[in-house]
């Protein structure tokens, strides 16, 4: 049977949402030029330096959805946003043109497979709704690598990847944790610098989290500033309670990533928990 057409709200308010951003855009930067991408969740910035950058709208409406959504909070959080994006570009073009001064800011980073689908960005299989990127990281900017820095830098995927995980483990020494003994016990990593979800692919984080916890486990990562872990012999009542927090959160909260629960078992390796 044929199903009647219903326009999607959702897009409706995300490109209602765009369009806000770009009255505000050419308001606070008149001297630049910007136009609403096909897709509602982007704008383009018209700058050849840059290429006509994509901008991405995504993070910026979850925090808009945690204020109190006046026009006030959006020009505001807007003013914050893209004021930390127009001013990292000449940082960006130099870290891009020299690994050796990328080199100590690489750090792998949990993305959506759709990152991938709006631009090549250098990436490795993770799971079948989430990719491992790879990002430049600096107090001034973030940027995702792309096949063009392998060129430039005239570097492998694989020793990118290798370096990033290098320095994702130095930052990880001496880490707080979380922790909350079985019946019911859980750790999580919530240290909000962003690699909280991430620290997972780090083999020793993984045998770390087994040793604390006792045992095989479960985990979740709802949203790349979060990492929880419990074991999977909890009981149901448990269980259920954590898939439907981790289901609520990739939901709700900024930077989503997955709803779906993830094991580790005594080969160290990550799996999906099928539904």
């Amino acid at each position: 049977m044929w199903q009647k057409f219903v326009r999607d709200k959702n897009l409706d308010e995300k490109a209602d949402f765009r369009n806000r951003v770009l009255e505000i855009l050419r308001e606070i930067y008149p001297d630049k030029k910007f136009s609403a991408d096909p897709n509602p969740e982007f704008i383009v910035h018209h700058d050849p330096t840059f290429d006509n950058a994509k901008l991405g709208l995504s993070n910026l409406f979850a925090h808009y959805l945690l204020s109190s959504k006046t026009n006030f909070d959006l020009k505001r959080l807007a003013r914050d946003h893209f004021d930390k994006v127009f001013t990292t570009f000449a940082e960006i073009e130099e870290l891009n043109s020299s690994f050796e001064k990328a080199k100590e800011k690489i750090f792998p980073q949990l993305m959506p497979k759709q990152f991938n689908e709006q631009a090549p960005m250098l990436n490795f299989p993770f799971s079948e709704e989430v990719l491992i990127g790879v990002v430049l990281d600096t107090p001034q900017s973030y940027q995702y690598l792309m096949q063009t820095h392998l060129e430039s830098w005239e570097k492998s995927a694989n020793e990118i990847f290798d370096r990033a995980l290098e320095n994702l483990s130095q930052i990880s020494n001496n880490l707080e944790i979380g922790f909350v003994p079985p019946p019911n016990g859980l750790l999580a990593i919530n240290t909000t610098d962003g690699f909280d979800a991430v620290r997972i692919v780090l083999p020793e984080m993984r045998r770390f989290i087994r040793e604390t916890l006792g045992g095989d486990f479960f985990f979740g990562i709802p949203n790349r500033d979060f990492l929880i872990c419990w074991r999977q012999d909890e009981k149901t009542a448990f269980q259920q309670k954590m898939r439907n927090q981790i289901a609520v959160d990739s939901k709700e909260r900024p930077y989503t990533l997955s709803g779906r629960i993830f094991a580790v078992g005594e080969d160290n390796e990550i799996k999906a928990v099928q539904d």
